[in-house]
């Protein structure tokens, strides 16, 4: 009772103390007041990362006087560095990259100037650069933002008072949350800046769900996590017609989470395959003795339903999407498109099979939906939605097989006509700014097929994925 009572109130004291920001709000710009700064953060290929900070220390310094090595930067109670770590958490320093004066809104300028922005290190091995606050223990309710401390010996100040979080692509978003009788789930949305208003012009909507890594109570998570807000840009904007809203839900456990419960009435997860595991077992006993001792499976009988295969969290999301389109009339009902990675994955097929009737088209990259969870009937039902698979062929997270990649082939078999399956053999950067030791692009984790799609990177006879959603109508 001791030690618990010691664990308490040291966690009371750390946290009553650190700089956590759990209503921050990112926006466009912001020039910060004396002795604060403003931090921006940016979506990369890898995740959220705090790009830049803008200080403004009180006091005109000249430009001559603003190295990088003077400053320490530091990520108080950081997770993940093995240096100071305390109950799992740790500080960890962000590296400065270069340090210069600005105006507030961090452009460089020459003479001196009380503002000075500092420019940190951005790769995808990057120590401590992502902004976000989480930790195993306490996910969901401090997956927010870190603060940081700037110290400057030789100029000798210390600054620890954040002004705000920039990012211009996430300020795009409005947030709201919906309920239903069992659950709440946030979400984010964006309602596009392209659609002509004065010619009254319909425009789509995207869904996105997002992988198992992004779920919690901070929606930034999965707008940044993935680099989500991508799908706000111009760039894929221009393929739909008057433009496209966009929804971002976040899970508060894991789209994974099903409607069926288990002997201590708890929700089943959708990766537990009970009639795949009973037939392996079956199988070999079988072959023992001779005799055929497989039970049941989707695939022989139409109206066999298989356990653990409808997520907890469909109808919610269902609210949400009828929700936005009655506040929302500009919407076309006929442009509705859903798409997701790995988790997200699972529940964008997930969705489809539920409600058949309302998406125009449906995108994935490494799905989650294991094959033996689709029955012959509702096969039929995706082989008359347009799809786009994408998955990496070294993904060990979620493996093609058994997964996409079998979903695939029983499509192809069952006729479906507008079907697309990208499969890449591995993960790379695209940018060409990030390279492995070799020389050659750097390979990510094989899981991050995401990566291709939310760059608009499958293709298949000169069009490009985004190009083919936007002109997809039911």
């Amino acid at each position: 009772m001791k030690n618990f009572r010691f664990l308490f109130i040291s966690l009371f004291l750390i946290f009553s103390s650190l700089p956590l920001f759990s209503a921050a709000l990112l926006v466009k710009e912001r020039v910060p007041q004396r002795k604060s700064y403003v931090l921006y953060i940016k979506a990369y290929d890898w995740g959220a990362v705090s790009q830049k900070a803008v200080l403004n220390i009180g006091k005109k310094v000249p430009a001559e006087k603003v190295r990088a090595e003077d400053f320490e930067v530091t990520r108080v109670l950081m997770p993940g560095d093995s240096t100071s770590s305390l109950f799992g958490l740790s500080r960890g320093e962000r590296k400065v990259d270069r340090a210069f004066i600005s105006d507030g809104m961090g452009n460089e300028v020459q003479g001196e100037s009380n503002f000075i922005t500092l420019e940190f290190e951005i790769s995808p091995l990057a120590e401590n650069q992502n902004p976000f606050f989480s930790n195993i223990l306490l996910t969901g309710s401090f997956n927010n933002f870190y603060g940081l401390k700037f110290e400057n010996e030789e100029m000798d100040f210390r600054i620890t008072r954040l002004e705000a979080l920039v990012c211009p692509e996430a300020a795009r978003f409005n947030f709201g949350i919906m309920k239903d009788e069992e659950t709440s789930v946030t979400f984010a949305y964006y309602e596009n800046e392209y659609r002509n208003k004065a010619r009254k012009e319909k425009s789509a909507l995207i869904l996105w769900m997002h992988g198992i890594a992004e779920g919690g109570f901070n929606p930034y998570v999965p707008l940044l996590g993935t680099k989500a807000v991508n799908l706000s840009e111009k760039f894929i904007q221009d393929y739909f017609e008057g433009g496209a809203d966009l929804i971002i839900p976040q899970c508060p456990t894991g789209w994974l989470e099903t409607t069926t419960k288990d002997v201590f009435g708890l929700r089943m997860w959708a990766p537990v395959d009970i009639e795949g595991s009973v037939n392996n077992a079956a199988k070999a006993v079988g072959d023992y003795v001779g005799l055929d001792l497989s039970v049941s499976s989707p695939k022989r009988d139409e109206n066999y339903v298989p356990q653990a295969s409808v997520s907890f969290y469909s109808n919610v999301i269902r609210l949400i999407i009828d929700d936005y389109l009655e506040k929302h009339p500009y919407i076309d009902r006929k442009r509705i498109y859903i798409g997701g990675c790995s988790a997200g994955g699972y529940m964008t097929v997930n969705m489809v099979l539920q409600n058949p009737e309302l998406f125009a088209a449906a995108f994935t990259a490494c799905e989650a939906y294991p094959d033996s969870k689709i029955t012959e009937k509702q096969l039929s039902l995706l082989a008359n939605i347009p799809f786009w698979f994408t998955h990496s062929e070294n993904d060990r997270t979620i493996k093609p097989k058994n997964h996409d990649a079998d979903t695939v082939r029983r499509l192809r078999n069952a006729g479906a006509k507008d079907l697309h399956f990208t499969m890449y053999p591995d993960v790379r950067d695209l940018s060409g700014l990030y390279k492995n030791p070799d020389g050659s692009p750097f390979e990510f984790d094989n899981h991050a097929s995401w990566i291709y799609v939310l760059n608009n990177s499958p293709s298949e006879n000169g069009i490009s994925l985004f190009e083919w959603l936007g002109k997809k109508s039911r």
